[in-house]
């Protein structure tokens, strides 16, 4: 009884992660292409500053506490 009822739940569970899937990806579908490649220097500065430095983050009522954290 324990088997049918796990194997019920795991098949709910798994549709549901692929219908959720399906429309993500649709949305994702719909954005506009861009070419990633055009400032490779500039886009990698942005990241070491942006998401390494926290600068955004650092800028909030709470950011230099997140920054010692992260």
């Amino acid at each position: 009884m324990i088997n049918i009822t796990f194997t019920i739940v795991l098949l709910i569970f798994t549709l549901f992660f692929l219908w959720s899937c399906k429309t993500k990806f649709a949305l994702a579908g719909f954005g506009k292409s861009e070419n990633r490649f055009d400032n490779v220097s500039k886009r990698i500065s942005n990241a070491i500053t942006y998401a390494i430095g926290q600068k955004r983050v650092v800028k909030g009522p709470f950011g230099l506490n997140h920054a010692i954290l992260f």
